[in-house]
């Protein structure tokens, strides 16, 4: 699988619940927010929720932009 760059290093929203099926992977609720680590060539992507590393699958996830509004930083969908 063909990663960009750019994909790698920003945060993603959980666009649905997700159980881990595996040691490797992590759970996660909507809402919740992730870093996107890497991403393997099945479509799984590492992410960091919280401090906490684990696999999960990558269409549950949707791209965030970071905006500062009134000097802070919020997130926001794309």
């Amino acid at each position: 699988m063909f990663v960009t760059a750019e994909k790698l290093s920003k945060a993603y929203i959980a666009i649905c619940d997700y159980t881990n099926v595996a040691e490797s992977c992590i759970s996660f609720r909507k809402g919740e927010v992730g870093i996107l680590l890497e991403i393997n060539e099945l479509g799984w992507w590492l992410m960091s929720i919280a401090g906490v590393e684990g696999w999960t699958p990558g269409e549950y996830w949707e791209a965030l932009e970071v905006c500062v509004r009134n000097g802070t930083a919020v997130f926001e969908r794309r």
